[in-house]
């Protein structure tokens, strides 16, 4: 009777020596932040989606027309825009962009806005140089009848840029971590969990835009891991990453 009665006094003690630890672990003060950081770079490609539209069509017929009219009207309609479709390229070739960078190219069509039928051509366009294609977009943002989107965006060099966000989003952690410590009289100890999050500021969707000046409206982009990146002031691209650290706290 004493033997077993020993033994589960033992078993008692060994599972309190185990429990006791865990319970200290989880009453352990600590102070969880999340740290964002973000780089600023120009991409190696870009692949620009250009809208030629009759919207700005004066000649518009409100009347109903015949079946022959409409096809001739609609002929001079296409007239019109590949005289713009030329422009366009004019200006393309004048920064030594030839159809060898032509991407897609889609037929046209018909959409509807406001009850009125407007004329639609749309190309996409690839530059490797980022700076060129900043010139470009100066050049013609002020023809009419015209639009465009960056489509696609990469960089030879994405995985540095990321780790170098990454470790930016590290130290903006510590920072924080610290000024919230010291406000409650303790220091920031160990690190007791790391982990990526997608806490990050939201990127406005530009949608189609009339040709900006690069940094007027930020614009997303579908790359793999580009979707969170924004175009700044400078005409530079953004990257940005966040990160969520729990830190313990240690009492002065």
């Amino acid at each position: 009777m004493k033997i077993k009665l020993t033994q589960c006094l033992l078993s008692i003690c060994l599972m309190l020596a185990i429990a006791l630890p865990a319970q200290n672990s989880d009453n352990q003060k600590f102070v969880e932040i999340t740290g964002r950081g973000e780089v600023a770079y120009f991409p190696d490609m870009v692949q620009y989606m250009i809208v030629i539209s009759d919207y700005d069509n004066l000649d518009a017929n409100d009347e109903p027309l015949s079946p022959d009219k409409a096809k001739e009207y609609l002929e001079m309609r296409k007239i019109k825009m590949q005289e713009r479709y030329k422009q366009i390229w004019q200006v393309l070739k004048t920064e030594g962009i030839t159809e060898n960078a032509l991407v897609l190219e889609e037929k046209y069509d018909i959409q509807n806005l406001n009850n009125q039928d407007y004329l639609n051509k749309s190309f996409m366009v690839k530059f490797t140089d980022f700076q060129k294609f900043k010139r470009i977009i100066l050049k013609i943002k002020d023809l009419k009848g015209v639009n465009g989107q960056i489509m696609d965006a990469q960089a030879k060099n994405i995985e540095e840029l990321r780790d170098k966000a990454m470790l930016s989003a590290i130290e903006d952690a510590k920072l924080k971590a610290n000024k919230l410590a010291k406000a409650v009289n303790s220091t920031v100890g160990n690190v007791l969990q790391i982990r990526e999050t997608n806490d990050i500021a939201p990127t406005l969707d530009a949608g189609w835009t009339a040709y900006p000046s690069l940094g007027d409206i930020p614009q997303n982009v579908n790359s793999d891991g580009l979707s969170r990146n924004e175009i700044n002031e400078e005409g530079k691209f953004v990257l940005r990453q966040a990160v969520l650290i729990k830190f313990s706290l240690i009492n002065n």
